[in-house]
């Protein structure tokens, strides 16, 4: 009696009855798309940081000796530790008179292993003892300079 009911009932009310099945075809779905959308993301963030050795901590500090760090890297738990001497500068431009700032940051070129390491999508990884530097894209596209350029 009541398997009769239910599909008298379905019979009349088809149209509500597919609206509800679409809505949750369309929630299901969404949320799947969603769900592995967050996995893909989260692996390409995992290979990034793998790939080009994303530290886990900063410290920044001022004037700090290389056997400072070399003594920070042998504590129990530290597996790898890298100084890098940082500063801003002013770039001056000739034809130019706004301010523009470049960030500096110091790489070893012979270093095989480098905490956040960089990609070089363009040109080459400058020799040690060179007067070259690495220069992102953004700033090489903003101020219309090209490599080899000399700033």
């Amino acid at each position: 009696m009541l398997w009769r009911k239910m599909w008298r009932d379905l019979k009349e009310n088809k149209a509500a009855y597919m609206a509800c099945v679409s809505v949750i075809a369309i929630g299901l779905m969404l949320y799947t798309s969603m769900a592995v959308l967050f996995d893909e993301l989260n692996n390409a963030k995992d290979n990034f940081y793998n790939d080009y050795h994303f530290a886990d901590g900063f410290v920044q500090l001022r004037g700090i000796p290389q056997t400072q760090v070399d003594r920070l890297a042998a504590i129990d738990g530290v597996e790898h530790l890298e100084g890098r001497l940082i500063e801003d500068v002013r770039v001056l431009f000739r034809e130019r008179e706004d301010n523009v700032f470049l960030r500096l940051v110091s790489i070893r070129p012979e270093q095989t292993f480098r905490l956040n390491d960089v990609m070089i999508l363009d040109g080459m990884e400058p020799a040690k003892g060179s007067r070259s530097i690495l220069l992102d894209q953004a700033f090489l596209e903003a101020n219309i300079l090209e490599i080899g350029d000399t700033i």
